[in-house]
């Protein structure tokens, strides 16, 4: 797997977050279900089908967000239970995961290696980010394997 470096521009997303230890993250499957019916009640989407979810790490917990990129001009309230979120300018390393998203653990170890040997260092403050398309959305594609696909995005310092 190779990396690649992209820059992103600042964007405006709609959706949900959830926070708990590492060992809750079996909660993330019936949060993206929810959220997934929720999706179409969105107004000023941008990309249909596509969703990003902004990931905060610390040590003992972490915060995702599931959500949807919409139009930055649309100023209406979000729908109950959702919230806005604005992702700033950020450099990222990319590397898409290819397999089951149970091993996207190898991904993320294998682009750390390669923001390594190129001489890139992580962003520790900023989100990282996981971009859901056709290729897998969680909640419709949970056990779809080795077809899942899905872009892993690093925030670079």
């Amino acid at each position: 797997m190779e990396g690649r470096i992209v820059s992103v521009e600042a964007r405006q997303l709609l959706g949900i977050g959830w926070t708990g230890p590492y060992s809750a993250a079996r909660e993330l499957p019936r949060r993206w279900r929810e959220f997934v019916q929720r999706a179409e009640e969105i107004p000023g989407r941008v990309h249909p089908g596509t969703f990003l979810s902004p990931i905060h790490g610390r040590k003992t917990d972490f915060t995702v967000y599931i959500a949807v990129e919409v139009d930055p001009d649309d100023e209406a309230a979000p729908p109950e239970g959702l919230v806005r979120l604005t992702l700033p300018d950020q450099r990222y390393a990319v590397m898409t995961h290819r397999g089951p998203a149970s091993r996207v653990q190898e991904t993320y170890r294998a682009l750390y290696a390669w923001m390594e040997k190129s001489g890139l260092h992580r962003d520790k403050d900023a989100l990282w980010l996981e971009v859901y398309d056709q290729g897998y959305t969680p909640a419709a594609d949970e056990h779809m394997g080795e077809g899942c696909a899905f872009d892993v995005y690093v925030p670079l310092a």
